[in-house]
């Protein structure tokens, strides 16, 4: 290696660390990581009605947000057992019912037949606050659908399972038509997407006084909601 080669190196190298070395600690920094993360689309501190929802939740529960979804969380870890529960029996028999599955879930759990726990969560879509003409528009919509329905099921009521068939297959397509109206909050139209560890007619939630503190959230939540469904009448 020449003379000049070595000097060069000498001279630059130092130089080529201290950059590197100030290139690591700006990419590092959290100022320089704040700007460069994307921008969330979530309007959310601006909606009288949703930031009303986020602080009446209780302790421990929280609204996690993403692009066009948001969910509710809860605190509590559920196993859910999925059996059909429609015929399910009333009063004293579904207490007992429920005391003889929560026996079951805590067998199966403690021998690890139990899918792994899960959160509770309400899942919601959403999108711009609909206008009253869409909404007006849409109800019209809905309202001659149903008209229709109720006129196929007024003329083909009395033919027996011939007519039941028949009522299902003209329906189906009509049904398929109808709008579902959103909640219609400050700034936003919001649909239910999915709920988690709520009980219904075919899961089993345990434990069951988690499986009460989760119901009686979700009924909080549609109770804060349905007015403003109301609202779109």
């Amino acid at each position: 290696m020449t003379r000049v080669k070595r000097e060069f190196r000498a001279v630059t190298a130092p130089r080529v660390v201290l950059t590197t070395i100030v290139g690591l600690l700006v990419a590092y920094s959290p100022s320089v990581h704040a700007q460069m993360a994307p921008k969330t689309q979530w309007a959310f501190p601006a909606d009288r009605d949703l930031t009303q929802m986020e602080k009446s939740l209780p302790t421990g529960w929280k609204i996690v947000r993403a692009a066009q979804t948001f969910k509710i969380v809860g605190p509590d870890q559920v196993w859910l057992i999925h059996e059909n529960r429609i015929n399910a029996p009333p009063g004293q028999a579904a207490s007992a019912r429920r005391k003889w599955l929560d026996r079951q879930a805590r067998w199966k759990k403690l021998h690890m037949a139990l899918d792994a726990p899960v959160r509770p969560e309400f899942r919601f879509r959403y999108e711009p606050r609909w206008s009253p003409a869409k909404l007006r528009s849409v109800r019209q919509r809905n309202a001659a659908i149903l008209k229709q329905i109720r006129a196929i099921v007024a003329k083909i009521n009395s033919r027996g399972k011939r007519g039941a068939d028949a009522y299902r297959r003209q329906t189906e397509s009509l049904r398929e038509k109808l709008v579902p109206l959103p909640y219609n909050t400050q700034r936003h139209a919001l649909y239910v997407d999915k709920t988690v560890g709520v009980e219904d007619g075919f899961t089993y939630v345990f434990p069951g006084d988690a499986a009460a503190r989760v119901f009686k959230v979700w009924q909080k939540v549609l109770h804060d909601l349905n007015p403003l469904r109301l609202e779109n009448r």
